[in-house]
């Protein structure tokens, strides 16, 4: 499992968004994003540099 840490999400809505954006990258598998931890993780062979590309389109930051 991979992971990255995401700044900005701050309700239910956010982490649906950042796991909607997540769930289109190719190969992303299975995603969890942790509202309150501020993490976002994936089972897929999705490289961290699309999942982060796509997190960020939705307007979040990610903490590298």
């Amino acid at each position: 499992m991979s992971t990255l840490s995401v700044k900005g999400m701050r309700c239910a809505h956010c982490q649906k968004s950042v796991a909607e954006a997540m769930e289109k990258v190719p190969g992303a598998g299975q995603v969890t994003v942790d509202l309150e931890g501020g993490k976002a993780s994936w089972t897929g062979e999705a490289s961290a540099e699309a999942m982060a590309a796509a997190i960020e389109g939705q307007g979040f930051e990610v903490v590298k």
